[in-house]
């Protein structure tokens, strides 16, 4: 937990208000899902290292370090009218997680492997991390 004091200034002097025991939310919403064992929000993050570098073509090569870590997944609703020829339906998700995901790591949530396509975002309140939130799509279509 982080400890942010909010301080005030009035005409006559400054003066304390008061100290708040900010942890992060999404922190607390994880202890809260597995106390009452709403569901799994553990997953397997799949990080993408640089290993080396091709010496055929001199691109770099990579590969995965798989993590276990806790976070919460929201599937976004997909609502398909009409698909053009050879176009596919997909089930992207969104991941509220607190550890460093990067974009083209990997996620596999309830046996399915994910990519993270959006650059993860930090939310913060003032200047106090709470989470990272990304997009991910359905990965070996």
């Amino acid at each position: 937990m982080s400890e942010v004091a909010v301080w005030g200034k009035m005409h006559w002097g400054s003066f304390r208000w008061a100290i708040y025991k900010l942890p992060s939310l999404l922190a607390r919403i994880l202890v809260d899902l597995k106390a009452i064992d709403s569901g799994d929000v553990s997953c397997v993050w799949r990080e993408r290292v640089e290993t080396g570098v091709d010496p055929d073509t001199g691109k770099p090569t990579y590969s995965f370090v798989d993590h276990n870590v806790d976070v919460l997944v929201q599937p976004q609703l997909v609502a398909v009218e009409w698909l053009p020829p050879g176009a596919r339906v997909h089930a992207p998700i969104r991941v509220y997680a607190l550890d460093g995901l990067k974009h083209l790591d990997r996620i596999v949530w309830n046996g399915t492997e994910y990519e993270v396509k959006s650059p993860p975002q930090e939310m913060m309140i003032g200047k106090l991390f709470m989470f990272r939130v990304c997009f991910c799509e359905q990965w070996g279509w």
